[in-house]
C-alpha cells in the first residue's frame, strides 16, 4: 500500500471517528425540558358517534385556537411549573429516572424502560421519542380545546384542556376524549393540536 493512500486512510478515520462521537447514546445522559411545539390537528365536529373533522370556516374556534397558541409557551411552562416532569436521565441501558418539580421539591424517580428503535418504551407505551442525534428528547402532549353542554340545562361550555399522548392518532385522541366524557357533558367540537415538548442533552 502507497504511504499517500494509508495516510488518507487515516485521516478519514479520524473524520469519521470524530464526526460520530456526538451521535452515540451514552450512559448517563441527562435531558432536561427546553421548549414546546405545536401540530395543529384541525377541529372535529362530534355528532352521537360519529367523529367529523371541519374542512371549511371553524368560527370562533379560529380565535381560541389563536389565543392558546399564542400562549402556548407560558401555558405549557406553568404546567411544568406546577408538576410536571423537569428531566429524563438514562442511567443505564435499561434505567430510567424522571424529576418532577412539585409544589417547589424536586421529586426523582427511577424505572425500567426499553428502546424498540428511536422509542423509549415505558410500560409499553411508546410516548418518548429519542431524536437520531440523540440530542433531545420528545415528549407528545395533546391540548384540545372542549366545547359542549352540561347539567339539566344544557349549559354551554369551552375551556382548554392538556394530557399525555396516549396516541398519535388525531381521529383516535379525539374518540378517547368523547369515551370519557362523564355524567351529562357532551362534547360536540373538539380542537385537537399535539404539542412536542422538548427535552435538550446536557
Amino acid at each position: 500500500m502507497k504511504i499517500s493512500n494509508l495516510y488518507t486512510i487515516i485521516i478519514l478515520t479520524l473524520l469519521f471517528t470524530s464526526c460520530g462521537g456526538d451521535d452515540e447514546l451514552t450512559f448517563p445522559s441527562k435531558y432536561v425540558y427546553s421548549k414546546p411545539t405545536i401540530n395543529d390537528q384541525g377541529v372535529y365536529k362530534v355528532t352521537n358517534t360519529e367523529i367529523t373533522k371541519l374542512t371549511g370556516s371553524i368560527g370562533s374556534f379560529a380565535l381560541d385556537k389563536k389565543i392558546y397558541k399564542d400562549s402556548l409557551v407560558s401555558y405549557i411552562n406553568f404546567i411544568f411549573a406546577t408538576g410536571q416532569i423537569s428531566s429524563f436521565e438514562l442511567i443505564s441501558p435499561t434505567t430510567l429516572k424522571v424529576t418532577s418539580i412539585e409544589n417547589g421539591v424536586s421529586i426523582s424517580q427511577e424505572g425500567t424502560y426499553t428502546l424498540d428503535g428511536n422509542k423509549i418504551m415505558i410500560d409499553g407505551n411508546p410516548i418518548i421519542t429519542l431524536s437520531d442525534d440523540f440530542s433531545e428528547i420528545v415528549v407528545c402532549g395533546e391540548l384540545a380545546i372542549l366545547s359542549g353542554t352540561s347539567g339539566s340545562n344544557n349549559t354551554r361550555f369551552r375551556y382548554p384542556n392538556f394530557e399525555i399522548c396516549a396516541t398519535t392518532d388525531p381521529l383516535i385522541s379525539v374518540q378517547n376524549i368523547v369515551d370519557q366524557a362523564t355524567g351529562s357533558t357532551r362534547y360536540d367540537t373538539i380542537s385537537l393540536d399535539y404539542v412536542n415538548m422538548i427535552y435538550r442533552r446536557q
